[in-house]
């Protein structure tokens, strides 16, 4: 079975400090996609204004957005957005893993450091 990774779960923390992650150190992805969804379909429901600006804070791309909900009129957006959000905190998990500095790389130029 796979599992969320921690950095993930982290970087899901960050996003939103709400208490929706099921309790516990490891969860199965499809039960993160679960909680994610509920949570998602509740500030869809209850508190608009939030979701937006936890897109925002994600950096959900607003093009793949609103394709995503223009290729499936009617259906359910909540595991629409869920996707686009564990997509793109995926994508920035990623990212820091390339750009992170390697062992030994620190600068030793007192210039270059800041």
């Amino acid at each position: 079975m796979r599992f969320a990774d921690d950095h993930l779960l982290a970087e899901l923390q960050r996003w939103d400090s709400g208490c929706w992650l099921p309790a516990g150190a490891r969860i199965s992805w499809p039960d993160l996609e679960a909680a994610l969804c509920a949570h998602v379909s509740g500030l869809l429901c209850h508190d608009f204004p939030r979701l937006i600006a936890l897109l925002y804070r994600v950096d959900v791309s607003e093009k793949k957005l609103r394709e995503a909900l223009s290729q499936h009129p009617g259906d359910n957006s909540a595991p629409l957005i869920t996707a686009l959000v564990l997509e793109r905190l995926a994508e920035k998990l990623k990212n820091r893993q390339d750009f992170a500095p390697g062992p030994g790389s620190e600068a030793t130029d007192e210039e270059e450091k800041w």
